[in-house]
C-alpha cells in the first residue's frame, strides 16, 4: 500500500514541470559557501584518500559520506531546488531515508523543511521547498549523513539573488572524531545530529569525523587528525575499539599525538553512550570507561589543563526516557542526539 495515496501530507513532491528555476553547482564559491566537507575526484569527502588508502576495511568509503557538510547561502528566492547526484547511497532498516539521503533547510537556524528522498530512488533525485514570498533569506542545507553526495545542484528563482552566508560568529572550528554515532545514526534528519545541535547554538564550524564500524585510531588517522587546524578536539572514541585490549592500546596513544601537535588544544574526552549502566546490557561498557577516564586523569596528573571528560553515562540521565533515546539500544534517536547535544554542548562552549 502506498500511504501516501491516502494522506496528501506524506506524498514526496519532485519539482514541478513549469518550475521556473536556475541550478547553479554547489561548489560555486561566488554563491555559496561549504562547510565540513573538501572536493577530491571531482566529488565531496571528508577526508583525503591518501589517508584511508593504506588501510584496510571501509574508511575510504564513509570517507565521502558528507555527514556534517553544510551549503550556507543567502537568497530573495521564492523557492530553493536541488538536484542530486550520488556516488553511493545507504539505505537502512533502522534510519530514516531522510537522515541517511536527505538534505534539511534551515533559515537563520531554524529548522523550516526536508527535502526528502522518494523510496525507490537508486542514484539521484530532486526536490523543492518553496516559501511564502520573496523576503531575503539566510539558508543553511545540511548534507545527508551516510551517502555519497557527489554532485549537488541548488535551484532558484531565475532572476533572484543569491549570495554566500556565513553563519558563524568567529573562525573557530571544533573537530569530531569517532564512530557511527558521532557520524550521525540514527537521526531522523541530517540537522538532528549533537554537533549540528552545537555548531547552531554556539555559531561555530565543525568537521564531522564519525566512521561507521571504521573508528580505530589507526596510525595514519592520528596522524591527519593531528595536523589539522581545529579549536576544540572531540574525542568520542570507544564503540569501534573491537576490545577492551585495543582500546586500552590505542586510545592514551592517539590522545597524546594530539596533544603533542597542539599542546594548548581544550581536548573533549567521551565515553560511549550507555543506556543501562547497571542493568543486563551493561556488559562491559565500565572497563571500556575505565580506560577512558585512564587517559583524562594521567593527562591530569601530569598538569593538563586543557583536558575535559564526559561519561557517556550522563548522556540519557533521567529514569523517565533513558530507554527512549535509541533505536536499536546502541544508536540515538532524535531524542537522544538532543541529550547528548545538550551535555557535549555545554563543555564545547565552555572551551570556547
Amino acid at each position: 500500500m502506498d500511504i501516501s495515496n491516502i494522506d496528501k501530507n506524506l506524498k514526496v513532491e519532485g519539482l514541478p514541470e513549469n518550475l521556473d528555476a536556475q541550478f547553479y553547482n554547489s561548489t560555486e564559491a561566488d554563491k555559496f559557501n561549504i562547510y565540513g566537507l573538501m572536493r577530491e575526484n571531482d566529488s565531496y569527502c571528508r577526508m583525503p584518500s591518501f589517508v584511508s588508502e593504506n588501510i584496510e576495511g571501509w574508511l575510504g568509503v564513509l570517507a565521502t559520506h558528507t555527514a556534517g557538510g553544510r551549503t550556507c547561502f543567502t537568497t530573495n528566492s521564492k523557492f530553493v531546488a536541488i538536484s542530486v547526484l550520488f556516488g553511493h547511497v545507504s539505505k537502512m532498516s533502522h534510519m530514516a531515508l531522510t537522515g541517511s539521503c536527505g538534505f534539511d533547510l534551515y533559515i537563520d537556524d531554524k529548522y523550516y523543511k526536508t527535502f526528502i528522498p522518494p523510496f525507490d530512488f537508486t542514484e539521484s533525485y530532486s526536490s523543492y521547498i518553496e516559501f511564502p514570498d520573496n523576503s531575503e533569506r539566510n539558508i543553511t542545507i545540511n548534507f545527508p549523513r551516510y551517502s555519497c553526495a557527489k554532485d549537488v545542484y541548488i535551484g532558484i528563482e531565475k532572476g533572484a539573488m543569491v549570495k554566500p552566508f556565513n553563519p558563524y560568529i568567529n573562525d573557530k572550528k571544533v573537530v569530531y572524531y569517532g564512530s557511527s554515532i558521532t557520524q550521525g545514526g540514527c537521526a531522523s534528519r541530517p540537522g538532528l545530529c549533537y554537533q549540528a545541535y552545537i555548531a547552531r547554538k554556539t555559531k561555530t564550524d565543525f568537521l564531522n569525523l564519525g566512521f561507521s564500524g571504521s573508528a580505530k585510531a589507526e596510525d595514519e588517522v592520528r596522524c591527519y587528525i593531528s595536523s589539522l587546524k581545529m579549536d576544540v578536539f572531540v574525542y568520542d572514541y570507544d564503540h569501534n575499539a573491537p576490545d577492551v585490549e585495543h582500546l586500552e592500546k590505542t586510545h592514551e596513544q592517539f590522545f597524546k599525538a594530539i596533544r603533542e601537535k597542539h599542546p594548548q588544544l581544550p581536548i573533549i574526552i567521551i565515553s560511549k553512550p550507555d543506556i543501562d549502566i547497571t542493568g543486563e546490557r551493561a556488559g562491559v561498557n565500565p572497563k571500556r570507561r575505565d580506560i577512558i577516564y585512564k587517559t583524562y586523569s594521567n593527562a591530569i596528573n601530569s598538569g593538563d589543563e586543557n583536558v575535559y571528560f564526559i561519561d557517556g553515562c550522563s548522556f540519557f540521565n533521567g529514569e523517565e526516557d533513558r530507554f527512549s533515546c535509541t533505536v536499536d539500544g546502541v544508536h540515538p534517536n532524535d531524542l537522544g542526539f538532543s541529550k547528548m547535544a545538550k551535555v557535549i554542548g555545554e563543555y564545547v562552549e565552555k572551551v570556547l
